[in-house]
């Protein structure tokens, strides 16, 4: 299992790209990832959610 809070929220597309590709390097075969946010936060930095998919 991968957790992170927030953190992915704040990178560009192209950084979100890259730290996407690192955690499916080591995350284990059946592992998961787990993404905390806040919906309630006023902020450019919320991506759409087929935009998400389309990334991971």
């Amino acid at each position: 299992m991968i957790a992170t809070a927030f953190m992915l929220l704040y990178l560009t597309r192209d950084e979100k790209l890259q730290a996407l590709a690192e955690l499916r390097r080591v995350l284990a075969p059946g592992g998961r990832l787990g993404c905390l946010s806040s919906l309630g936060e006023v902020a450019e930095v919320f991506l759409p959610r087929d935009e998400w998919d389309e990334l991971l």
